[in-house]
């Protein structure tokens, strides 16, 4: 389970799909001498941007994650990934769109009733704290 947190609240999800991405902005530099050689630099930004994707979330999870994040629009929030590594960023997706992948029957019931499920990816730019 992985959690975002911001002051008191707190919204716990499921971990996000194997194979989740880790963008860096690595900038390269080259430099010429007088004398001819060439030299080149590599500058990695201490920030990473981490693309997020959930799926299999219930409806009332995705009511409770959209209302999470849409109160903390532009806010700092804080990451724990299921590693237990803390990050400290924000959310760059805005608006966060929730898909409906499919209904699945409710195991716990008698009948036709069918259970929702959603995915939503998210980008967060943040640092490792």
């Amino acid at each position: 389970m992985i959690t975002f947190n911001y002051g008191l609240e707190v919204l716990t999800l499921r971990n996000p799909n194997l194979g989740d991405s880790r963008k860096h902005n690595i900038q390269v530099r080259h430099g010429v001498t007088m004398s001819g050689a060439v030299y080149t630099y590599k500058k990695t930004p201490s920030h990473s941007v981490l693309l997020l994707t959930f799926t299999g979330i219930t409806k009332s999870k995705a009511e409770e994650a959209m209302a999470f994040f849409k109160e903390q629009s532009g806010n700092e929030i804080i990451y724990t990934d299921q590693n237990l590594d803390s990050w400290e960023g924000r959310v760059l997706t805005d608006p966060i769109e929730f898909k409906t992948l499919k209904s699945i029957p409710n195991s716990g019931s008698t009948g036709d009733e069918c259970v929702e499920t959603y995915e939503f990816t998210l980008e967060f730019s943040c640092v490792k704290i």
